[in-house]
């Protein structure tokens, strides 16, 4: 049986995740899953819309790469900006937080107020650590599994140079690869599916969360924890938008 790909695994365990969250309280489901933040311009309160369409402009780009460098460095750039999307660690924490009955919470992971700021590696040991709980760890070890801090931080950092096939890290913390330490890695054995993956892993991210945010076709009723005795709430749906957004129901 061929083993599955960590964007598989990544994506089947996120639909998974979701439906539990759903099942176990649908109003702070909506609210992950439109990353709830306030009222006004979606566009303006989350950076989910242009992370979604930079994901896919510059997929396009790959496509149309005219060698291997010029493709490692574009998916180089959508590795970074994916690892570094506040809302992928929001929607997951929350999602995670909600299936074990806690409340959903804004800005989760990116609060002014926390100090120091959280890298990508302690977001995603904070998600390892409440996935562990709600007993969704093969999503996590999907993460860890694509997530170089070398990588991330040669490129981020512009302390990296590209010669022949090889990834050279020229200033910084060195590749383990193997259990060998090395300031080298194979662009086509290592770079481009580590990387590859990753896209493939924020595509279908996106995609869950459009497919989930579609299926409300039309308002639904629920009860959400606002009070103490719970509180009618209208989940407003659209035949081909989706959610759109909820609203209280005064009786």
């Amino acid at each position: 049986m061929k083993e599955k790909s960590p964007e598989e695994i990544f994506v089947k365990e996120l639909e998974r995740l979701l439906l539990a969250a759903k099942e176990k309280d649908e109003f702070e489901y909506v609210c992950a899953l439109m990353n709830f933040s306030g009222m006004g311009d979606a566009r303006a309160l989350s950076h989910i819309y242009e992370s979604q369409e930079l994901l896919f402009q510059v997929s396009e780009q790959i496509k149309a790469a005219k060698n291997l460098n010029e493709a490692t460095r574009f998916f180089l750039l959508l590795y970074c900006h994916i690892f570094e999307m506040d809302e992928f660690y929001n929607i997951i924490g929350n999602m995670l937080r909600i299936t074990l009955g806690e409340r959903y919470g804004v800005l989760l992971y990116n609060s002014p107020t926390i100090k120091p700021e959280l890298k990508p590696a302690n977001k995603i040991d904070k998600l390892a650590s409440l996935a562990k709980k709600a007993k969704f760890e093969l999503l996590t070890d999907t993460v860890y599994s694509l997530y170089s801090s070398p990588l991330r931080n040669s490129f981020f950092h512009s302390s990296y140079s590209l010669s022949g096939d090889n990834y050279h890290i020229v200033s910084g913390k060195n590749f383990k690869i193997n259990g060998v330490m090395t300031p080298m890695a194979s662009i086509r054995d290592y770079v481009i599916p580590m990387t590859q993956s990753t896209v493939n892993m924020g595509g279908n991210f996106f995609n869950v969360l459009n497919q989930a945010r579609l299926s409300y076709k039309e308002n639904k009723t629920v009860i959400g924890r606002l009070q103490p005795d719970g509180v009618k709430i209208e989940i407003m749906g659209h035949p081909e938008n989706g959610l759109s957004g909820f609203r209280t129901i005064n009786e």
